[in-house]
């Protein structure tokens, strides 16, 4: 099973906010969180700083951007799929419950399926994994409204695609 799990990647995206819930940020305890889960799940595991998005205080942060988070998000999976890793998952937030067990179960469901997704009870997510680059997937979501799991539920439907959904989290405030 360590050779499926060294072709998958995670990445921990601080700074993006997806529905109402708050984005990673970096201090002591989510640092802790995301070393602890990555020794205890043996994947390629990247922290991609993403200030320019949000301050965390403000949102949204009220500068222009030249590039929009669809855009963002984009480039970092296609990234890792050009890199070579076959199941990437992005994680937004981190669920007070979130552990080693869920980014498992998440990337085992990627090997058969094509997309996995992780709700929060607020219409946003903390989590979404895929097998193959599907840049439409990304692009085109409502990344700041509470309707951005339903609307990438109902976008993989449209590509006759087929997801999992890991459990309804709350996310730590």
């Amino acid at each position: 099973m360590n050779e499926y799990f060294k072709c998958c990647s995670l990445l921990f995206f601080t700074g993006i906010k997806t529905g109402e819930h708050p984005s990673i940020y970096e201090d002591g305890f989510t640092i802790e969180k995301i070393n602890l889960l990555s020794k205890e799940f043996p994947a390629d595991l990247e922290i991609i700083k993403s200030e320019s998005f949000t301050n965390v205080n403000e949102w949204p942060k009220s500068e222009t951007h030249s590039t929009s988070i669809e855009e963002y998000l984009s480039f970092h999976y296609s990234k890792k799929f050009s890199e070579g890793f076959r199941k990437v998952i992005g994680i937004f937030s981190l669920p007070e419950i979130l552990e080693a067990k869920h980014l498992e179960e998440a990337m085992l469901s990627i090997r058969p399926l094509d997309f996995c997704i992780g709700p929060d009870k607020h219409g946003g997510i903390y989590l979404l994994g895929m097998n193959i680059y599907e840049e439409k997937l990304i692009l085109n979501q409502p990344w700041l409204g509470t309707t951005i799991s339903k609307s990438i539920i109902r976008e993989i439907g449209n590509q006759k695609k087929i997801t999992y959904k890991l459990p309804v989290m709350g996310i730590a405030s």
